[in-house]
């Protein structure tokens, strides 16, 4: 196992969070295949990658950097960096950019394993993605996650990220959200923070139309309505059915992060 620091160090929450070189494919592929084992034959969250596509990523070369959590003295978490230089490297299905492709990092690939979820492990490696982000001056956090991965979109709002929009990916045949935070803006909603404001959202205290519920079986039709008009998602909807997302409309979230 062979690791090497990163250009900076983190804060104290995300210090066990560590950049992998070319040495840790292996690892990277132990993990896959862990989660792989995990679920059903026709599961569509993970998009298995081969030995070839993370040496790619892995090389000192890269534009992309992958992001690992060891424990027990093996790979337990990871994420992969992505850092577009053109369009089409964005890679962000037909939805909107929401800057210029050198503005922009996406995250995807986020893997745990099963033995050791619930740790918060994905908050760190979201931390880590901030922080390298704002290092290379790309203030557009992006991801794109299958609607029925609930725990990875819930795990992209707890790191501050908002759902803003909803598609199609053709390449399994799925309903996906389009995440987004730009850093550039100032501070994200805490974990409790975003259960204040839904509450205050759900109790009309802002605004009697500023809250909403997307549950998974409107049609992507209905939930970009909801997105148009100005309504992004802030948590997952943990009282109702947990594949659910609140939405608050965006100006009591800027209002909210004004007065916090």
């Amino acid at each position: 196992m062979s690791v090497s620091a990163l250009h900076q160090p983190f804060n104290q929450q995300v210090n066990s969070v560590q950049r992998l070189t070319l040495a840790n494919i292996n690892d990277c592929m132990a993990l896959q295949q862990a989660v792989l084992n995990s679920l059903p034959p026709d599961q569509d969250k993970v998009h298995p990658k081969t030995r070839e596509k993370f040496a790619q990523l892995l090389a000192d070369d890269s534009p992309s950097t992958i992001f690992g959590i060891f424990e027990d003295g093996q790979l337990v978490a990871q994420a992969i960096m992505l850092c577009p230089r053109t369009i089409e490297e964005a890679d962000l299905l037909d939805f909107e950019l929401p800057g210029e492709p050198h503005e922009i990092s996406t995250l995807a690939g986020v893997l745990t394993n099963p033995a050791y979820e619930g740790r918060g492990y994905m908050s760190c490696l979201v931390n880590a993605w901030r922080e390298e982000a704002r290092a290379l001056g790309r203030p557009h956090l992006c991801g794109i996650v299958t609607r029925d991965n609930t725990k990875s979109w819930s795990g992209f709002m707890n790191g501050g990220l908002v759902i803003m929009a909803a598609g199609f990916d053709p390449s399994d045949n799925s309903t996906v959200y389009l995440v987004h935070r730009d850093i550039s803006r100032g501070p994200a909603l805490s974990r409790s923070e975003q259960s204040i404001l839904s509450e205050s959202a759900r109790n009309n205290e802002y605004h009697p139309m500023s809250y909403r519920i997307l549950t998974p079986t409107v049609s992507l039709e209905e939930a970009n309505e909801h997105f148009a008009e100005g309504y992004v998602g802030v948590e997952r909807a943990y009282e109702r059915n947990r594949a659910e997302v609140v939405l608050v409309h965006r100006a009591c979230l800027d209002y909210y992060l004004g007065i916090k």
